[in-house]
């Protein structure tokens, strides 16, 4: 998921007056928690205070990620993986790691945060059930692929 630049959200989240940063979502790498489209807010957190199933904003290269926190090794070393996503993440570090994302809304009445039922069954689902990243891929994959399909019958509609 793409966002925008960190040293702007570090800035925006360090004011007193401000604390929480809000943007629009992009991409379905936490599928089913949020999708592009989905205003989620982000709060400052030191990184050592976060724990596994935390959801940490981090840059990688040119753009900001948004992906689960699913380990963290006996070194302390701390790894993500997109709740679609097959494979982890490299190492969070502070270099790299801007803010913690606590709340997900698609609407003012549909609002997800870290006390919310869906959000906490989304959180248990894909770390202690084995496999469910796999399916959550899979899901992703064929509504990329529906969706891809439907802006091209869109494309040859508009043509006509």
């Amino acid at each position: 998921m793409q966002l925008n630049s960190p040293n702007l959200i570090r800035t925006l989240l360090n004011e007193k007056s401000v604390g929480v940063y809000e943007t629009t979502s992009l991409g379905l790498s936490m599928f089913p928690l949020f999708k592009t489209g989905a205003t989620i807010r982000c709060k400052a957190a030191e990184l050592n205070s976060l724990k596994r199933g935390d959801i940490a904003l981090f840059q990688r290269g040119e753009i900001t990620v948004a992906h689960r926190i699913v380990e963290i090794n006996s070194e302390g070393k701390i790894f993500t993986q997109g709740d679609s996503c097959l494979h982890k993440d490299e190492e969070l570090t502070n270099q790299n790691y801007i803010c913690q994302l606590f709340e997900v809304s698609y609407n003012k009445y549909l609002t997800f945060n870290e006390r919310s039922i869906i959000w906490i069954i989304v959180k248990w689902t894909f770390l202690y059930i084995p496999f469910s990243h796999k399916i959550n891929n899979v899901t992703c994959s064929i509504l990329v692929r529906i969706k891809s399909r439907i802006d091209a019958l869109r494309g040859c509609s508009n043509r006509a």
